[in-house]
């Protein structure tokens, strides 16, 4: 949980905010009545396959560029910048609604499975 001066706070790093979750937070703040909302979500998939990055990096709506940031990175669905690593890992940043993660996860089943590391 990261608080600023302005009393602002984010809570990151949790696969999950609770209800336990939000009692702590508030406890902290006995006085003071606050308005908690999702800002944004990062989701994260492994799809247990090495993936060659050189070549998915032709593909439209990707960015890749080795020497600043190991991930193609594919923006077709802005704004949310989706990131894949050779690693087997993908990351969706800046989800403000779960229903889109399906359309994004059958759009990633088609296309990557053409990079997989045979």
């Amino acid at each position: 949980m990261l608080l600023f001066k302005s009393g602002a706070f984010r809570i990151m790093g949790k696969k999950e905010v609770d209800e336990l979750d939000i009692y702590l937070i508030l406890s902290k703040f006995p006085n003071v009545v606050l308005d908690i909302f999702i800002q944004t979500m990062t989701a994260s998939c492994n799809y247990n396959r090495k993936i060659i990055l050189n070549k998915l990096a032709n593909e439209p709506h990707t960015h890749y560029t080795a020497e600043f940031f190991p991930a193609v990175h594919i923006n077709k669905f802005k704004p949310m910048h989706i990131n894949v690593f050779s690693s087997e890992r993908v990351a969706i940043c800046g989800i403000k609604d779960l229903s889109v993660c399906d359309s994004i996860k059958v759009y990633l089943d088609d296309m990557l499975c053409k990079y997989f590391v045979q």
